[in-house]
């Protein structure tokens, strides 16, 4: 029997996306080959005489103190366990993200690069971003992000409208990608053959944003915290995924377009890594490179129901058995038994 510790230190979406729910899944799917011990409350990461009788310790960016890392992985290694980073952003934050200045205020910008030369495996979220890793590490993992698609948040469970909604989905991290959004949502806004047919939805951002999307039937919701968040998008019918283009967004997830297709709404996204990894323009969603072309992309489905239906359903059979939590955990478990054999 494999025994992993899995650490997940609080609850915030990556927390949960990252080492929770996959815990749980494992946990629930696969007891007989792998005893998951998921540790959420504070505890002492140099009780060595504890920590040694795992096989794994898999946990998010850190375990310990970042300066205190090779001194005590060593330790924890030289027990024979496998320390597993896991990493789901780029470790250079571009400073329009307002958390880069305190992160570099703390001293704990960009540090992830030091860990993950430290670690005996990292697992991450896509193809790209484990490219740039194993320049730094050869043994690096894909584990998508993934969703429970049997959980009720999840459920194509939509609220009526009698106009059509269009939503951005994100946190004040991302506001710098919203600006792309305002040339075309001012032609959309201009456009008399679409008055009437339509709202915007800005959820999670902050108020100095609201001005791109402000017009009749605008709404301004507040974000939601990861447990409950899915049921967000029961009032949205087509998703906004901007994303300027950086080293940073490329290494982004898939999860904006995951969601989008879980929930069965038209997906909208920048045409670069990682939306036009497996989005097809015109089949699985719609892809943008120019800022007009968020207004005619709109513009299209707005006006064309079938072509809504054919991409949102076209949509939805892309992830939802790729991106299946319940088949992900399946992944996660081949891989902790690759590292590892059952010690006695």
């Amino acid at each position: 029997m494999i025994k992993v510790l899995i650490v997940m230190y609080g609850e915030g979406a990556t927390d949960y996306f990252r080492m929770g729910w996959p815990a749980k899944h494992v946990h629930k799917n696969h007891g007989d080959e792998i005893q998951v011990v998921l540790m959420k409350n504070e505890f002492d990461p140099w009780d060595v005489a504890t920590l040694k009788r795992f096989d794994i310790i898999h946990f998010h960016k850190y375990f310990g103190r970042y300066e205190s890392s090779k001194e005590l992985w060593g330790k924890l290694q030289a027990h024979g366990v496998k320390m597993v980073m896991d990493l789901d952003d780029y470790w250079e934050w571009p400073d329009s993200m307002p958390i880069t200045k305190i992160m570099k205020m703390d001293g704990v910008h960009g540090r992830e690069l030091e860990n993950l030369k430290l670690a005996d495996y990292v697992t991450t979220t896509t193809r790209h971003l484990a490219k740039l890793i194993s320049e730094h590490n050869e043994n690096v993992m894909v584990l998508p992000n993934g969703l429970d698609m049997k959980h009720p948040m999840w459920a194509d469970t939509p609220n009526p409208s009698e106009v059509l909604r269009i939503g951005w989905l994100g946190s004040m991290q991302r506001n710098h990608d919203l600006e792309i959004l305002r040339k075309g949502i001012q032609m959309l806004y201009s456009d008399a053959d679409l008055e009437g047919k339509f709202m915007l939805m800005l959820t999670g951002s902050e108020e100095e944003n609201s001005d791109i999307f402000e017009g009749p039937g605008y709404i301004k919701r507040e974000g939601a915290i990861a447990p409950s968040y899915g049921y967000l998008y029961n009032d949205i019918d087509i998703c906004l995924a901007p994303l300027q283009e950086s080293v940073f967004n490329s290494c982004r997830s898939e999860l904006k377009y995951i969601e989008a297709g879980t929930k069965k709404k038209v997906f909208i996204g920048q045409n670069h890594t990682p939306y036009a990894e497996d989005i097809e323009h015109g089949v699985t969603g719609m892809l943008v490179d120019k800022p007009e072309e968020w207004y005619s992309c709109l513009r299209e489905v707005i006006l064309n129901k079938e072509l809504r239906d054919r991409l949102r359903l076209s949509l939805h059979e892309l992830v939802k058995d790729k991106f299946d939590i319940k088949n992900l955990a399946r992944q996660r478990v081949q891989f902790y038994k690759s590292i590892c054999n059952d010690r006695d």
